[in-house]
């Protein structure tokens, strides 16, 4: 549902699973998706780079809220949108 905003599954099935345990560490979401800690590794790297994801000193993880995190990412889109749009218009003229 979130790849329209450029997350990929592995990067939505974490978020997903650290909106109901906050403070999870890399190891304990690998064991829990079943998926290569690699895999997660990388999706918690691109997740706390677009500000969906904090990470703390202890190497602990936390989803930011949805209507927060996401909200900022489809603005960001929609700007990203509007000025492809008004590049279409300058190019047709």
């Amino acid at each position: 549902m979130l790849d329209v905003l450029g997350l990929e599954p592995d990067d939505e099935r974490v978020y997903r699973a650290l909106l109901g345990r906050p403070n999870s560490i890399a190891k304990l979401l690998s064991d829990q998706l079943d998926l290569p800690h690699a895999h997660v590794d990388k999706a918690l790297s691109r997740l706390v780079e677009w500000g969906l994801v904090t990470r703390s000193a202890g190497e602990q993880f936390t989803a930011a809220p949805p209507a927060m995190a996401l909200g900022a990412l489809i603005s960001q889109r929609r700007d990203g949108l509007r000025m492809a749009e008004h590049a279409l218009v300058t190019f047709a003229e």
